[in-house]
């Protein structure tokens, strides 16, 4: 088994624009995506909000590869799809009739699910973020008791706002 593999490409693809960003993204999902496919870990620094507060923009996470049958919820896997790699929390496992796995995943900001992902596209599970130069388990019994404190708060806000349920899909039905 080889140790992490630091990747800093992500890194380097913000002061890029256009179709030029595009490629580096696509790169970084292609060599990410290879590299946990070998069996090694990856670290890279987290773009975007929609895991705060759990992961911050900026902050570097760790991921090592996960079998499917391995996740479970509460996990925060990283898979691909059309706009690259995202890292996202399972919300709901459900088996399909050709017994294999199909996840709904939620970023802890979004107010929806992720259209759901097949076995086939989860890379890995992310293990740590590190903050403020400590690496913080995101696997811990602690850290799943905050996820499921706010995840718990923000159901009954939206029971009382009288928004929509908080497994529903980003698209209207």
């Amino acid at each position: 088994m080889c140790g992490s593999v630091k990747i800093v490409g992500k890194e380097m693809t913000s002061s890029l624009s256009g179709r030029s960003q595009a490629v580096a993204s696509d790169t970084f999902s292609e060599v990410t995506a290879d590299v946990l496919a070998s069996g090694c870990g990856v670290c890279f620094r987290a773009t975007g909000g929609s895991m705060n507060p759990t992961i911050k923009a900026g902050e570097k996470i760790t991921v090592e590869p996960v079998a499917p049958r391995a996740v479970k919820v509460g996990d925060i896997i990283l898979y691909w799809n059309h706009r690259g790699v995202i890292a996202h929390r399972v919300v709901r496992i459900e088996r399909t009739p050709g017994d294999d796995w199909v996840f709904l995943l939620r970023g802890d900001a979004a107010g929806a699910c992720d259209a759901p992902v097949e076995s086939g596209r989860i890379l890995g599970k992310v293990l740590s973020v590190e903050r403020e130069g400590c690496s913080i388990s995101l696997c811990s019994r602690k850290a799943k008791l905050l996820w499921a404190l706010r995840s718990g708060a923000r159901h009954i806000k939206r029971r009382v706002c009288g928004q929509a349920s908080p497994l529903a899909f980003g698209h209207a039905k």
